[in-house]
């Protein structure tokens, strides 16, 4: 009786430990999977025409505004975010994205198509503020500036989620394999 105890007792505390470990419906020590902080950079809509393609949007300041829903640039293509002292208002920053391949060829287009206009940067769908996009000086340059001035906290915000959110729509470059 006292053998068949034991080997019940060993049996549950094998898979037990087996689920902790290999179970996905745990989520100890797991960080979310949902992107947070998400930047596009979209064409502003003076006149809409489009249902399919444009639409009214909130601003941080309670009005709307319509905008096209293609993104120029989104998150998924920003790599990392550094925040730099805002010429323009002490104590704002403007922003230095570093952009992989696709981005910064939507950037180059986005910068000629634009350069005396100007596109929406929305947070996570809430029209932020106007920019005009400075055009990238070389080929070989993979970091663009958005000029603010952005404040403390939406800075921040934004680079502390650039790498996961780019880790989360590209995946982990480590993982990737060599072609």
């Amino acid at each position: 009786m006292r053998n068949k105890l034991s080997i019940t007792a060993a049996a549950v505390a094998i898979s037990v430990l087996l689920c902790v470990l290999g179970c996905e419906t745990t989520d100890f020590g797991k960080k979310s999977k949902e992107p947070v902080g998400i930047m596009t950079l979209n064409e502003i809509v003076k006149y809409p025409r489009a249902n399919q393609l444009e639409k009214e949007i909130p601003t941080f300041s309670g009005k709307t505004i319509w905008v096209n829903t293609n993104a120029f640039l989104h998150s998924r293509n920003v790599m990392d975010i550094d925040m730099i002292p805002s010429a323009q208002k002490k104590g704002f920053y403007d922003l230095l994205l570093k952009l992989d391949y696709h981005g910064k060829l939507a950037w180059m287009q986005l910068s000629v198509n634009n350069a005396y206009g100007e596109v929406g940067f929305l947070i996570d769908g809430v029209f932020y503020r106007s920019i005009t996009p400075d055009k990238i000086s070389s080929e070989y340059e993979d970091t663009v500036l958005i000029r603010g001035p952005f404040d403390p906290v939406t800075a921040r915000s934004l680079k502390d989620n650039a790498q996961v959110n780019y880790k989360l729509y590209n995946g982990d470059p480590k993982d990737r394999s060599p072609l």
